[in-house]
């Protein structure tokens, strides 16, 4: 790895929709050249991580599925869960990113920025 490494906070990053298959493929084609992290979210209650084509894939729980509308009360639980298992994420991965990439603009880009920061 000779680039910079590299962050992509992405909340739906695992669906299959043509949005996410083309951030897929973009992290594929980064991760030749650098050691790319992918933060995203699923229901659930454990953490899990895979490696996925050469980038590093970390899946954090959340109440509630990203690809469809809730109740405003789910939607704020799902935002508040994501925003702080994202940012305690990156506490343990404890990886000096040179970039943080959001795509969506909350909580994917609060958990970035503050990423950014650490």
């Amino acid at each position: 790895m000779s680039g910079p490494d590299l962050l992509v906070v992405h909340a739906t990053f695992l669906e299959r929709g043509g949005v996410q298959l083309r951030w897929q493929r973009l992290a594929e084609a980064l991760a030749e050249g650098r050691a790319v992290t992918v933060l995203t979210w699923a229901p659930g209650w454990r953490v899990r991580g895979e490696r996925i084509a050469g980038y590093r894939v970390v899946t954090l729980p959340s109440p509630a599925s990203w690809n469809r509308d809730h109740a405003k009360a789910v939607e704020a639980l799902n935002t508040a869960s994501a925003v702080l298992t994202g940012v305690l994420a990156c506490v343990v991965l404890r990886r000096r990113w040179a970039a943080a990439i959001a795509v969506g603009l909350h909580p994917e880009g609060t958990v970035a920025a503050i990423a950014s920061r650490w």
